[in-house]
């Protein structure tokens, strides 16, 4: 229907394209296309239009911003990788155009994994050598030296009931151990021969098991030990003190057997030949026990 004056705009009709709607005014200066809305052919330029906040454009991802010329549904470009027009991520560009190389020259390739630390990294390895001991290590351990002391021991103890003298009355022969001698010693008998059989003897044995045999058989394993066991306050137990240890302990059975050979010497005094095979037992006993002692146990090389 057209009244006179013109053709009218009827409603429901659509528009040629390029027309301008009626009452659109322009533009105020200095606004611009905004970017984020793709403008459809024959569409009018869209003008003062402006996202909500926080509303993604449309075409992108959500929280990204939109970009101009990115397709729509096309990821975001990657951080720190220059963008690639109309390529999507590991497809080819298109014909006449080349894309931008996945990554940039000039960055380090990946790292890999920080190389695997052994166990115990970061801490300060034991300390070894002269004057450091591992822990839970003792000073010393069984030595060499422990053999002749024990065959010492063992000779001495049974040499007290070993013959010490053999005579004959008539057509008897009759012998005598130490422990015989021991039991028929009266309290009236003070000489150096009557207290080496009433007691000295005895308390010369003991001693000798009792100082040689932990110190051969590695007894000291400690500072707070060897200085008890050994009875040396001067010197520390160390490499360069071991021939000192050494001489004390052989020392102190030197002294131990030279009682003993004064005490047999005492007892058979009026005639030396009569000294029974007991007595000769235990001098050897006294020597192999001097010669453990010089020998010693073995020290820890860490110590």
């Amino acid at each position: 229907m057209s009244t006179s004056g013109g053709p009218q705009e009827q409603p429901g009709t659509p528009q040629e394209p390029g027309a301008v709607p009626p009452g659109w005014q322009a533009p105020p200066p200095g606004a611009g296309h905004q970017p984020g809305y793709p403008q459809q052919p024959g569409q009018a330029p869209q003008y003062g239009q402006q996202q909500y906040p926080g509303q993604p454009a449309p075409g992108a991802y959500p929280g990204q911003a939109g970009q101009p010329g990115q397709y729509p549904g096309q990821p975001g470009q990657y951080a720190g990788q220059p963008g690639q027009p109309g390529q999507y991520p590991g497809q080819a560009a298109y014909p006449g155009q080349q894309g931008y190389p996945a990554q940039p020259p000039g960055y380090p390739a990946p790292q890999p994994g920080y190389p695997a630390q052994p166990p115990g990294a970061g801490y300060a390895a034991p300390q070894s050598g002269p004057g450091f001991l591992p822990q839970n290590q003792p000073l010393t351990t069984p030595g060499l030296g422990a053999i002749p002391v024990v065959l010492g021991a063992i000779l001495e103890v049974v040499a007290l009931f070993i013959p010490w003298v053999t005579f004959t009355l008539g057509s008897q022969t009759a012998s005598v151990t130490f422990i015989d001698a021991f039991g028929k010693m009266t309290s009236g008998m003070d000489s150096f021969a009557a207290m080496y059989v009433r007691f000295l003897a005895f308390i010369l044995i003991a001693a000798t098991l009792g100082s040689t045999l932990p110190w051969t058989l590695g007894a000291l394993r400690g500072k707070k030990s060897a200085y008890w066991l050994s009875g040396i306050r001067s010197r520390e137990l160390t490499p360069p003190n071991f021939w000192w240890y050494r001489t004390v302990f052989a020392g102190r059975a030197t002294l131990m057997l030279i009682f003993h050979i004064a005490g047999i010497v005492a007892m058979f005094s009026e005639d030396l030949s009569k000294i029974g095979l007991g007595a000769y037992l235990l001098l050897l006993g006294g020597v192999l026990v001097v010669v453990g002692a010089a020998i010693g146990p073995k020290l820890t090389a860490a110590r």
